[in-house]
């Protein structure tokens, strides 16, 4: 039976830690040395420790020191109305802070999840603490952090041990949260073109199809991943170049700059004048003849005989394009002009030479939209993501219909970003009509097709990118951006 072991008198607290878990976890130090652990205390007033719950706590804590890639539970002990639980300290980086994983270790990362529940249901034991933030992963070897497990057995989650684990290896794979139970999601895709088996058996587990670990082992043994890529035919002249992206300088804490762009969203779509509206109207009909990917250079095998006349008429749209982005800024130029003539006493709505938007807003503002690129250039292609930071030349393009957004939903592909970093900022001028930001950027990306990867369009580059941007209703946003 579980003692009182006076633990809160054994370890000195050195911080609070952030965690899902039901309860309030520490990082602490033993006071007998200079050794670090996690402690996690579960308030039980509200919940009884029944003898058959306290056997099973016990039996858990023996199973888990015997696993062989679990880490080791430091004490268990019961005291008062709390059950306090210590592990050793793991300096290795938990899944859900770590970088997405490839597909081939997506399936060892599930079997070996797999053979720990079916251990411990070998020994009539139910088993949880799956989640990405109780788990490491090596890129060979699946770690199982206890505290998690001892957190569900006294509070059991809604969700079953291998729906919670198939989530787990979803996030891993896509860093998308799927919630157990609902179909439809549109993780699948990003399985599904290197191992559908895989995406098969993690969509029964969510859907609750496979509750019987056994048989999840036994399809994940059968059906081996066949990962080998079928090279990309050379002719890219259909496909979309690379698309860089930078990420979201802190993805969990939006600042108010961010959180004030998405608020006015919907309100700069209904503040534009009527000249403007007529001018893009009459542009439309430009704008979808022009194919012209989103920023990028289209790498292609041409074959020599129609080189000269795609080149051309590729030089060709492009003049038109531009032209149509002069006639559409002169149009508000000459809104401005007309509304200053009406009322001599409203200011200009951006001084010549001074601008609102500072260094850090233009930095923040950028990573914004870069960060939910990857909902643009893959599923769920959702362009409305990206509405609170972008506006112009670029909104067109990423809208319109034969560009690289519908292409790749067209041609079930999608684009993934293991890795993009603002590594320096080089610049902010301010000195134009227009701020402009001039960063590098670190990125490592793969394009997804049908026929596997594309090797044309996928790798790492280490690129300048200018971005403009303009003032719409009282929020800068990104009017277009190009390579250095």
């Amino acid at each position: 039976m579980l003692k009182n072991l006076g633990l809160t008198q054994r370890y000195k607290i050195i911080s609070t830690l952030r965690s899902r878990l039901i309860g309030k976890l520490y990082k602490v130090e033993a006071s007998s040395s200079n050794f670090v652990f996690s402690m996690l205390v579960l308030e039980l007033q509200h919940e009884n420790l029944d003898i058959k719950k306290l056997l099973k706590l016990e039996h858990l804590a023996s199973f888990l020191n015997s696993y062989a890639t679990a880490l080791s539970l430091e004490a268990l002990s019961l005291e008062e109305s709390q059950l306090i639980a210590v592990q050793p300290w793991s300096n290795t980086p938990t899944l859900d802070q770590g970088a997405q994983i490839s597909v081939r270790e997506g399936r060892q990362l599930l079997l070996q999840g797999l053979e720990f529940v079916q251990a411990a249901q070998d020994i009539e034991l139910s088993v949880g603490g799956l989640q990405s933030d109780n788990l490491t992963w090596d890129g060979k070897t699946l770690k199982i952090l206890p505290l998690g497990a001892i957190a569900d057995q006294v509070f059991p989650p809604s969700t079953s041990n291998l729906a919670q684990l198939a989530s787990t290896v979803v996030w891993s794979l896509t860093h998308l949260s799927i919630e157990p139970g609902k179909p439809g999601q549109f993780w699948q895709a990003q399985i599904q073109l290197e191992d559908p088996e895989l995406r098969q058996i993690l969509e029964d587990l969510l859907l609750g199809q496979i509750t019987n670990t056994q048989t999840a082992l036994d399809l994940l043994k059968r059906s081996p991943s066949q990962l080998t890529i079928t090279p990309v035919p050379t002719d890219t002249s259909d496909q979309p170049g690379p698309i860089s992206i930078a990420p979201i300088i802190n993805p969990e804490q939006p600042s108010t700059a961010s959180a004030n762009l998405v608020a006015s969203a919907e309100k700069r779509k209904s503040d534009s004048g009527p000249i403007v509206a007529a001018v893009l109207a009459g542009c439309l009909g430009i704008a979808i003849l022009v194919v012209v990917p989103l920023s990028v250079v289209i790498s292609s095998s041409r074959n020599i005989s129609t080189a000269d006349s795609r080149a051309a008429e590729q030089e060709q749209l492009q003049l038109e394009l531009e032209r149509t982005r002069r006639e559409l800024e002169a149009a508000r130029r000459d809104q401005g002009t007309t509304s200053s003539s009406n009322n001599s006493a409203a200011p200009p709505a951006v001084p010549d030479s001074t601008f609102s938007l500072t260094r850090d807003q233009a930095a923040e503002i950028v990573s914004a939209w870069l960060s939910r690129k990857s909902q643009v250039f893959g599923p769920p292609y959702d362009t409305n993501e990206v509405a609170p930071f972008v506006t112009g030349a670029l909104w067109t393009d990423i809208n319109k219909p034969n560009g690289p957004v519908q292409w790749l939903r067209n041609n079930n592909s999608y684009y993934r970003y293991n890795q993009s970093n603002i590594t320096e900022v080089i610049n902010f001028d301010t000195s134009g009509s227009k701020p402009k930001l001039t960063v590098r950027v670190y990125e490592d990306r793969v394009l997804y097709t049908p026929r596997g990867t594309d090797p044309n369009q996928s790798g790492s580059s280490n690129d300048i990118f200018t971005y403009d941007f303009e003032l719409e209703g009282d929020q800068w946003m990104i009017a277009d951006y190009r390579k250095n």
